[in-house]
């Protein structure tokens, strides 16, 4: 491969690159946001492990939950 097609390449790639940027950009204005979390989303969202955020819920401290299946989902007024 000599230079001309390297810079070929490169310039191909980097055009790729500037596309899924503006397609991710796109995905993420058209979510919705979402109302409820999972314990592990909102431990990610607040850096509490998720044993910690389970153990709020049980105890109230997080108070905005409701229990599906036996799972926790937490509203997201709740983040801080």
């Amino acid at each position: 491969m000599n230079d001309s097609d390297t810079y070929e390449v490169l310039k191909t790639l980097e055009s790729m690159e500037r596309q899924i940027h503006a397609i991710k950009a796109w995905i993420q204005a058209s979510r919705k946001p979402k109302e409820w979390l999972t314990v592990k989303e909102y431990s990610l969202r607040t850096g509490l492990r998720s044993k910690t955020v389970s153990n709020y819920c049980s105890k109230g401290i997080i108070e905005k939950k409701k229990k599906i299946d036996g799972r926790y989902l937490i509203h997201v007024s709740e983040l801080p």
